[in-house]
């Protein structure tokens, strides 16, 4: 595992030539760009031109890597609604594999949004767990970090996230028991952030909490979801 300490700016043909070279000898696998912002330095995410080059230059990065291939990542953020990835949608037109992660209250989510020539995968589940290293800290105390593991979505399914426990006690209140609410008066009430919403009320859909008679009608607190909650 190598790193390089400072940004390579993706933009900027000179550099990526000096970073092919630095690398070409290794034959690595993997190469990750984290994060694409901090590698298109003095450019903007937003215009096709600029991303067009960040791509060319990743794909150039791909091809260096030798007649057997070689994978390039681009780590890139959402927008704050969490809907899509910022920017231009030439990157994500020119990717043969589109990566997304959700953290929802610890539980890790990857989904496939694309697959060029295959079939996207199954979504999985994931979280870390905090380990120690062995080591200690300048301070003497042990040094900990965390690892990823598999999460059973099985085990999952029932239980009620943080953000899923505000959601139902905002149903729960007198003002929504009988009429229920709609997506932006809830959000507003509950506090839950925009882009974790959609994801909340359909968990709590699915294990039976919160019931919707029609695409756009209020949602309501389920029996079941009124015992979950005195739980």
């Amino acid at each position: 595992l190598y790193f390089v300490d400072r940004a390579v700016n993706l933009l900027n043909s000179s550099e990526v030539d000096a970073f092919i070279s630095a690398i070409v000898g290794l034959s690595p696998a993997l190469v990750i760009f984290d994060t694409l912002a901090r590698c298109m330095i003095g450019g903007d995410e937003n215009t096709a031109r600029d991303m067009g080059q960040a791509i060319e230059s990743s794909d150039n990065v791909k091809r260096a890597l030798g007649p057997d291939g070689g994978a390039v990542i681009l780590v890139h953020h959402g927008t704050k609604t969490g809907t899509t990835e910022r920017g231009s949608g030439a990157l994500k037109g020119a990717s043969d594999q589109v990566i997304r992660l959700d953290n929802e209250d610890g539980l890790l989510t990857l989904t496939c949004e694309k697959a060029k020539d295959a079939r996207e995968f199954e979504p999985r589940y994931l979280r870390l767990l905090p380990v120690e290293t062995g080591r200690r800290n300048d301070d003497g105390e042990p040094e900990s970090s965390c690892v990823v593991v598999p999460a059973d979505k099985v085990i999952m399914r029932g239980t009620v996230t943080k953000n899923g426990r505000k959601l139902l006690e905002t149903l729960a209140l007198e003002a929504f028991r009988d009429t229920g609410g709609r997506q932006a008066t809830l959000i507003k009430a509950s506090g839950i952030a925009e882009g974790s919403f959609a994801r909340t009320v359909s968990a709590l859909i699915r294990d039976g909490f919160v019931t919707q008679d029609a695409k756009g009608e209020p949602y309501r607190i389920t029996e079941t979801g009124q015992k979950k909650l005195s739980e």
